[in-house]
């Protein structure tokens, strides 16, 4: 399956530069993805006038070290709980959360220390600069 969804010198195994046609096609999925709950069937991308589910997919681009764009990297954020920077670790967290089955986003609220950004005042540890004017 996988030399005709790559039609290039791209070895998933090996990583670095994936096509652009892999990295389009993870952004189209994740941009359709917000109907998406557990229980569902899996998300499908369409990879050379092909389906291929999202597990799949994320499989081609495990090792892709591609940095993904600042807003597409919000949205899986916020749709997978985890910091996304490359495709790769957008793939990671993707195919963790399609494992579990659960959405980690959908108990995000309800649970503020989970996200390191909403963590509140820096532990004891850490000095507070202004403090000591």
């Amino acid at each position: 399956m996988t030399s005709s969804l790559i039609p290039c010198r791209y070895n998933p195994g090996r990583g670095g530069h994936a096509p652009c046609h892999l990295r389009e096609a993870l952004l189209e999925v994740i941009e359709h993805m917000g109907p998406w709950r557990p229980g569902m069937l899996e998300p499908i991308a369409e990879v050379n006038e092909r389906a291929v589910p999202l597990s799949a997919l994320c499989g081609l681009l495990w090792n892709c070290r591609d940095l993904v764009p600042g807003l597409e990297a919000c949205e899986m954020e916020r749709i997978t709980g985890r910091r996304i920077t490359s495709y790769a670790s957008a793939a990671r967290a993707f195919k963790a959360m399609l494992r579990r089955g659960s959405l980690p986003a959908a108990d995000e609220e309800a649970r503020p220390d989970r996200d390191p950004r909403r963590a509140g005042p820096l532990p004891a540890a850490y000095p507070n600069p202004d403090a000591a004017r």
